[in-house]
């Protein structure tokens, strides 16, 4: 193979892990993105770590982007000396140093001059700044005019939705407690009013009861004073009739014993005095 194509070859392959950087730096700033929109107050404690991850994945990027320059500006002033050419390349070689020492000298100069590391060279150092400035003020406005305000802004945007929900939540929270609060106070006025119609119950039966407790007794108390006038005179009735009997039995005893008939006050005496004893 070619020495050329060689080199050319492995600097493409180099080149790849420049890709392999490029998808780790969106990976990276993706997923800082997504766990910022969804938790944006640990967004900043974060922050330093993207930025280590970035730098280590571009450093990455850089390494194989310098691999391969290598391969392409420098390996051919390394290798002049230590690849072995074929035989035809070593025969036009000859050919060429036949020419005399002048043409052997230009030649070797324009070699050392073309084959070195183009940014190594000190007559584009110009250039270069200028396209350094160039690419880090565009760069610059970029970030800060385009990429920086949407990340802020989105980041921004999802804070205060999360604190419209907490002020929403602890709305909702300050209404359910001054509806418990509410409902406390109404169970309580509830229940003393409950208790006091118990209570104005209770005394109003009590009072009813007492009412017709006493007329029960004095309709009770009417009833056993006309009772006992009615034994009193019944046992006055059945008094002067057994004084009677008595006075008709002691006079018919006394006539059967003496066979005098007693009649009289002094029979009556008598038997007046054995009743009251």
């Amino acid at each position: 193979m070619d020495a050329a194509a060689a080199k050319a070859i492995g600097a493409g392959i180099a080149c790849i892990g420049m890709g392999g950087a490029a998808v780790g730096v969106a990976t990276i700033f993706g997923n800082y993105l997504a766990a910022a929109i969804r938790n944006p107050s640990a967004a900043q404690g974060q922050f330093g770590n993207l930025i280590f991850g970035f730098a280590v994945t571009e450093a990455l990027g850089i390494f194989s982007l310098l691999i391969a320059l290598l391969l392409m500006f420098t390996w051919p002033r390394l290798g002049r000396a230590q690849v072995r050419l074929p035989m035809w390349q070593q025969q036009e070689n000859s050919m060429a140093e036949s020419h005399g020492a002048a043409a052997n000298a230009h030649t070797e100069a324009d070699g050392s001059h073309h084959g070195g590391f183009p940014p190594f060279e000190s007559h584009t150092f110009a250039s270069q700044l200028v396209s350094l400035a160039v690419a880090f003020a565009l760069l610059y406005v970029i970030v800060s005019r385009f990429a920086v305000p949407r990340v802020g802004g989105a980041i921004e945007a999802r804070q205060q939705k999360i604190d419209g929900d907490l002020a929403e939540a602890r709305r909702l929270r300050d209404e359910s407690d001054a509806a418990l609060k509410a409902y406390e106070a109404d169970l309580a006025t509830a229940r003393v009013r409950a208790q006091n119609i118990g209570n104005e119950a209770r005394e109003k039966l009590s009072a009813q009861t007492d009412a017709e407790r006493k007329t029960l007794e004095q309709q009770l108390a009417q009833q056993l004073a006309a009772a006992e006038q009615a034994i009193t005179a019944t046992r006055s009735a059945a008094m002067a009739n057994v004084r009677g009997i008595a006075a008709d039995a002691a006079g018919a005893i006394v006539q059967q014993l003496s066979g005098i008939a007693a009649y009289g006050t002094a029979l009556n005496a008598a038997v007046d005095a054995s009743l009251k004893g």
